[in-house]
């Protein structure tokens, strides 16, 4: 169980504490999407453009899916500032179940959807084959990996993070070997191309929520086996209490979709540009992905130590929170600018040789300097406003901000001023600064009033 610590020195120490080991996570997560690019990448300019086509939808049905499940962290944070034990049983076992509801659905979307969705924007007809049958084949990891979102979720909110960094290692391993053979038939495996390295994302996604269960299972296994009580598992499973942990949940994904979504639709947009463009445009979008990993999980380990403050009923040290949180973000931020800012061929050759990508890249991933403090400043603002319960307010930030000020902008810079991709990516700068601006002004009126914890029941 958490205990705050008594001062800004001390909160900073606890922060470093809990987001180390999530950066750790998040980068080890985002390391396997980035050996998938390093790899297809280097099989053909071709495959880089389909995967990158394919993983725009896929992520888009995922994160919305996986922010609905995400509402068991806020929960489960307050209920263990609270030490409320039967209530953070019933925050597990709701999350199990809502992870088998969402799977069935976002397994169809995924598999389903990718096809006709390129043939309806005017995607390049040379990528969408190797697209369609990369979504198909990764769908079949749709469930695991909801599952895995759920695991680690709950295992931040108790402030155990070291477990998931472990799994992740063996995860990133297991996916780097098998794309390596897959993709380009060593170790005498299938040369399979695109359709290798779907098949190493779903064996890595199986891996990856069998080992956290197992290693997970100490602190989670009183927890799920209360569910075998006839009394405790209708209690679990009371439709109006499932229902309203959809209701703080929804938001958070439709928030992350709509986040998510902005940059899928830069990428078909920008895919429309032609396969150089788009190659050029997935690089830096990785690197800037990667980049966001430390916000992010800065975000999220703000949300569990500001959740447990609120169980607690201490808003002082919500508020504490909130403040180490932002100078930690604006500091790493800076550093993650300078880099883009300072070397962006250098950093575009690491993902491929080809001269045409790079030179895309190169003028992209300034832009990505330009908007890291930004994208800093709304991910922990964000993460603030989850571990208080306001969820709402984020996901109407996002609409607002992304698609009501960023993808406009942007789409008049790429063709109405003809700036192509480097215009969308200027959109994205607008709608970052945006919503970035209007989610602190959100945190700080949230926190400087009283707050009650969560419930559902």
């Amino acid at each position: 169980m958490s205990e705050h610590p008594p001062t800004g020195r001390g909160e900073l120490r606890a922060m470093v504490r809990l987001g180390l080991p999530i950066v750790a996570v998040l980068l080890g997560m985002r390391g396997m999407s980035t050996v998938d690019v390093l790899m297809v990448g280097r099989y053909s300019e071709q495959a880089l453009g389909a995967v990158s086509m394919a993983n725009a939808w896929v992520w888009f049905v995922t994160m919305c899916c996986m922010g609905i499940v995400m509402a068991a962290e806020p929960l489960i944070a307050q209920a263990v500032g609270a030490r409320d034990l039967p209530a953070i049983s019933r925050h597990v076992q709701r999350g199990f179940v809502l992870v088998g509801l969402l799977a069935i659905p976002a397994t169809l979307l995924i598999g389903g959807c990718v096809e006709p969705l390129l043939r309806a924007t005017g995607q390049d007809s040379r990528v969408v084959p190797d697209a369609t049958a990369y979504a198909r084949i990764v769908s079949f990891g749709t469930l695991p990996v909801l599952a895995f979102a759920l695991l680690r979720f709950t295992m931040q909110a108790f402030a155990k993070v070291r477990v998931i960094v472990i799994v992740i290692l063996i995860a990133n391993l297991v996916n780097a070997l098998a794309n390596y053979g897959l993709i380009f038939g060593h170790f005498g495996l299938p040369r399979l191309g695109v359709e290798g390295s779907a098949w190493a994302t779903v064996l890595s996604r199986w891996l990856m929520a069998t080992l956290l269960l197992a290693f997970s299972w100490p602190i989670l296994g009183p927890h799920v086996r209360s569910f075998a009580d006839p009394e405790a598992r209708g209690r679990a499973l009371r439709l109006r209490a499932i229902g309203r942990v959809v209701a703080i949940g929804l938001p958070i994904g439709l928030q992350s979709s709509l986040e998510l979504g902005v940059f899928a639709a830069t990428t078909l947009t920008v895919g429309r540009l032609g396969v150089e463009v788009i190659g050029g445009h997935q690089v830096a979008l990785d690197l800037a992905s990667i980049a966001f990993m430390v916000p992010m999980a800065l975000g999220m380990a703000a949300s569990v130590r500001v959740g447990h403050a609120v169980g607690r009923g201490d808003m002082p040290a919500a508020r504490r929170v909130a403040t180490v949180a932002l100078i930690l973000v604006t500091g790493t931020e800076l550093v993650f600018a300078v880099g883009f800012l300072g070397m962006p061929r250098t950093l575009a050759q690491l993902y491929t040789p080809l001269e045409g990508v790079i030179g895309v890249a190169t003028a992209l991933l300034p832009i990505a300097g330009v908007f890291q403090l930004f994208d800093g400043l709304q991910a922990v603002a964000t993460g603030v406003l989850r571990g208080v319960g306001a969820t709402k307010s984020a996901m109407l930030v996002s609409l607002v901000g992304f698609w009501g000020i960023g993808f406009p902008v942007g789409l008049w810079l790429c063709f109405g001023a003809r700036y192509g991709a480097v215009g969308m990516w200027w959109g994205l700068v607008a709608g970052l600064g945006a919503v970035a601006a209007l989610l602190l002004v959100l945190a700080r009126r949230r926190l400087a009033r009283e707050i009650t914890a969560l419930s559902v029941d």
